[in-house]
């Protein structure tokens, strides 16, 4: 039960950094980074972060007042700031507007405002000496408790309740950012929507962690599992989970790509399947906590069936031959594998391709009737660019990451000469307004259509579907 990979080794090391201030005969040694004895630049710095933060507060606590007032509903929940209306969100605006520009309507569709998120990754934090689990508020590390939040599932709502009091129950230290101390970092829950079971992820913060913190974590673990056994409706586990993280406490990311994970109850994967009521097969996709799943699942799935139609739409003049990168664990390419000729997936997440594989075992029956065989390549997209799936697909379908394509995909997609369409799947506005530049400048791509999905009703964000062919 536990999953583990070499951790590379990391250099470190401490300088004392002395500085000899005097004045005539007066010296005095200062240790850089003491907390009371700072050089005046020190002082400068942490005087200019600490108005910057301040700032901020203040403009995020203007933005909740006129959320608030206008009945946007959102308080102090960054998530909820739109929810009265999804579409009035800048975002959004900012989209329509780009589209009419290039000649195009852009239909936006929103889907239930609550309950809709069933993935969410919390911070444990010290407030006011308690430990705390919530989000951060925008552009800052200030936690803020959201107990009722109306855009998570109930059922993450309610595990919350059980983890917060189960953590203080047993005195579980809470992560120190400034220090790097602590142990509990973060807590990640997955809901599995067909029976409401929850698949909680511990983040334990591997460096500070000693013989009586890992003995906490073994009461807490068990703690847990027994609420989980009580019938208590409030946590009924599919899985627990513990990630060991040894990222410092400069690092943003939540989970450390080289930690160890460890099953303590459950089953290792959550299996969901999408709506698609179009005649296509059953897809069970399997979801461990290591990799990515859509937060709006139920929402996504109207992008992959839109894909679907625009695929059966388009008129076979050769075999249709389909790339997928950025893919995940399939969750829009094992959809759509049925209407082509030859499909291979790709993903760099090593535990995606496991994923894939068990979804694709799932289906064999269907395959064997398809005659297809499904490949899946655990590389990047730049490695991806130089095979020979790439140079023969006359399809291909990225659904990259919020930075958007890669500069080397981009300019490949360019001057693939077999490629004749690409369906662009994007989180993130603003890398796909540089990446339409590039495609539509330097690859002679023409858009064909274009529309967006509010995936996180309240929020400022949009995820645009956009079909391309030349």
């Amino acid at each position: 039960n536990v999953i583990s990979s070499s951790v590379p080794a990391h250099f470190s090391s401490s300088h004392l950094h002395t500085f000899i201030m005097g004045s005539g005969n007066r010296r005095k040694k200062i240790s850089a980074g003491k907390k009371d004895d700072k050089t005046p630049t020190q002082l400068r710095n942490a005087r200019k972060r600490r108005k910057e933060k301040l700032a901020k507060q203040s403009a995020r606590r203007a933005a909740s007042s006129t959320s608030s007032s206008s009945g946007g509903g959102g308080g102090d929940d960054p998530s909820l700031q739109y929810l009265s209306n999804p579409t009035a969100a800048p975002i959004v605006q900012q989209a329509t507007s780009f589209f009419q520009e290039q000649g195009h309507g852009f239909e936006v569709k929103v889907g239930p405002t609550s309950g809709w998120r069933t993935v969410s990754k919390l911070a444990v934090r010290s407030q006011s000496g308690v430990l705390c689990i919530g989000l951060f508020a925008p552009g800052s590390h200030e936690l803020l408790e959201i107990p009722k939040c109306q855009a998570h599932h109930p059922r993450i709502n309610s595990a919350i309740q059980v983890i917060q009091k189960q953590c203080r129950k047993c005195a579980i230290k809470p992560y120190d950012e400034k220090t790097g101390t602590g142990s509990l970092k973060y807590v990640a829950i997955n809901i599995q929507r067909s029976t409401g079971n929850q698949q909680v992820s511990l983040v334990w913060n591997k460096n500070s962690s000693d013989e009586e913190e890992e003995s906490k974590l073994q009461k807490f673990c068990e703690a847990l599992i027994k609420v989980s056994k009580n019938n208590d409706d409030r946590l009924v586990l599919h899985s627990l989970w513990v990630h060991y993280s040894k990222l410092n406490k400069y690092a943003n990311s939540i989970f450390d790509r080289d930690g160890q994970w460890e099953l303590k109850n459950g089953e290792k994967m959550v299996v969901e399947y999408l709506a698609i009521d179009d005649g296509a097969p059953k897809v069970p996709l399997h979801f461990p906590p290591q990799v990515f799943r859509q937060a709006n699942i139920d929402a996504f799935a109207k992008i992959v069936q839109e894909i679907r139609i625009h695929l059966q739409k388009k008129k076979k003049t050769q075999p249709k031959t389909c790339l997928e990168l950025y893919g995940g664990v399939g969750t829009i390419g094992l959809h759509i594998a049925d209407l082509c000729d030859t499909f291979v997936s790709s993903d760099e997440n090593p535990f995606n391709k496991r994923c894939f594989e068990q979804s694709v075992a799932a289906m064999q029956s269907d395959l064997v009737k398809m005659k297809k065989n499904i490949p899946y390549e655990s590389k990047n997209a730049v490695d991806m660019t130089y095979t020979q799936a790439f140079s023969e697909s006359n399809i291909i379908i990225v659904d990259p990451p919020r930075k958007g394509l890669d500069a080397e995909v981009a300019n490949a997609l360019c001057t693939q000469d077999k490629l004749e369409t690409l369906i662009y799947v994007s989180c993130g506005f603003a890398a796909f307004t540089r990446d339409f530049e590039v495609l539509t400048t330097k690859g002679n791509w023409k858009l064909e259509h274009a529309e967006g999905h509010v995936l996180f009703p309240g929020s400022d964000a949009i995820e645009t579907l956009a079909f391309f062919s030349r």
